[in-house]
């Protein structure tokens, strides 16, 4: 273990895996790919595939989805330690686009 995936497994203890064991976290983190998106830099977009499970450790993430007009709907905002992984699975009309706090 290296004390990236020790503070890794941590941080994932106080998100939606909280009810982990230690070392089931620390097993999550072998598979776990950090990624960093700058303000409106677009995660996914509306009626991608999913490919992962999304973690928010900084910042906000806004989900929204473009009329064909171009409006911007905003349907939902996720903030640190909110997991977001349902939305392109559930909704392929949504769209996301990362806004670091």
């Amino acid at each position: 273990m290296n004390a990236h995936s020790s503070n890794l497994s941590d941080w994932l203890q106080t998100t939606v895996f909280h009810g982990l064991a230690r070392s089931q976290a620390l097993r999550l983190c072998e598979i776990v790919q950090p990624q960093t998106w700058q303000k409106d830099e677009q995660i996914f977009r509306q009626g991608s595939p999913a490919t992962g499970f999304f973690v928010v450790k900084t910042g906000l993430v806004k989900i929204f989805k473009v009329s064909p007009i171009g409006k911007e709907k905003i349907l939902n905002i996720f903030e640190r330690r909110d997991n977001f992984a349902e939305v392109p699975e559930t909704n392929d009309a949504a769209g996301s686009d990362a806004e670091p706090g």
